[in-house]
């Protein structure tokens, strides 16, 4: 049985992860709709990113966790939705390709919230995939010489959360993520 201070240091983690990411997007949001450009932001890391979280969300779904250690992932999902549609918008690409990648989510969350099996295998690629997404992204970065578009506001609640949400999933599920 965990102390009453791990269970508060959990309580607090957990829901200062969640409120946090309720936002977590609105600076980078932020910082491309104000500048009118997208510049500097990779919509591969972006898309990459979006999966993962997906992924996160139906992992921690199907296994009937409680909504407390996977809430922030449905709002990161929407919100990675619509990164990915002002980045297109303002690339002169919104349209098809749009609907493509929001059809391709849909049919991959159907898959990973209805087969544990899938979800467990798609979860020792997310460390990976998440990692290539940064590296994605700060290529990105190096090329355009230009971080105008880039909200270091958004980078810092992410490694925050990140930190929190495997304390908290650690501690309230005893899943430590990595290979069977």
């Amino acid at each position: 049985m965990a102390s009453a201070a791990t269970e508060a240091l959990v309580s607090f983690a957990s829901f200062s992860c969640i409120v946090f990411c309720v936002v977590l997007k609105l600076p980078q949001i932020g910082a491309i709709w104000s500048s009118k450009s997208a510049k500097g932001v990779s919509l591969q890391s972006t898309l990459l990113e979006w999966f993962c979280y997906a992924v996160m969300m139906c992992y921690h779904f199907v296994n009937e966790y409680p909504l407390s250690t996977y809430a922030e992932y449905l709002f990161l999902n929407i919100q990675d939705l619509v990164l990915v549609l002002i980045i297109l918008y303002f690339g002169d690409r919104l349209g098809v390709e749009a609907l493509l990648y929001i059809t391709g989510y849909v049919v991959i969350v159907s898959v990973l919230s209805t087969s544990l099996a899938v979800a467990k295998i798609m979860m020792n690629f997310v460390l990976p995939l998440s990692m290539t997404s940064k590296l994605i992204q700060l290529q990105a970065l190096w090329t355009s010489h230009d971080a105008s578009s880039v909200s270091s506001t958004t980078w810092f609640i992410a490694f925050y959360s990140c930190v929190a949400r495997i304390f908290t999933t650690i501690v309230e599920t005893g899943d430590i993520p990595g290979p069977e």
